[in-house]
């Protein structure tokens, strides 16, 4: 499988989890990284966000979510 298979299929997996539970920070994060590396840049900060959202002490997220805000501008 190629690394754009694998991110399909780690989205798809991190949605499911998130559809069992919707709280936890740590997956929105995960997913976001998926969605990323399927070039999506937007969804992967609304996922981003969504972990800091859940945990507000996230530094790993909120870093992240400073550095695809960045891509976005430029």
């Amino acid at each position: 499988m190629d690394e754009y298979g694998e991110k399909e299929l780690a989205e798809e997996f991190y949605r499911k989890a998130l559809a069992i539970d919707n709280s936890n920070g740590r997956t929105h994060y995960n997913l976001g990284n998926a969605i990323l590396g399927t070039g999506k840049i937007k969804d992967a900060v609304d996922q981003v966000n969504q972990a800091i959202q859940a945990d507000e002490k996230d530094s790993v997220a909120v870093n992240e979510y400073k550095l695809l805000l960045k891509k976005i501008v430029n």
